[in-house]
């Protein structure tokens, strides 16, 4: 029974470190979406609206073009 009680634990745990990690990741990429210059070309833009607009992409655009302009 105990096992069962870590097991459960475990995965409460690894599903609120995911939830905090796509929260923090989908703020950051507003972050960025909003300090985009939307000028041509329009690159950086889109990338950084997708994970907007779609919040698990977030976590993977978020990394994206990070420096570029």
């Amino acid at each position: 029974m105990k096992t069962r009680i870590k097991i459960n634990g475990g995965c409460f745990a690894a599903q609120t470190l995911i939830s905090i990690f796509c929260v923090i990741t989908w703020i950051i990429n507003l972050i960025q979406f909003c300090k985009c210059d939307f000028e041509q070309p329009l690159k950086k833009e889109v990338v950084k609206g997708i994970g907007v607009f779609i919040p698990p992409a977030s976590a993977i655009t978020v990394f994206c073009m990070n420096g570029q302009k």
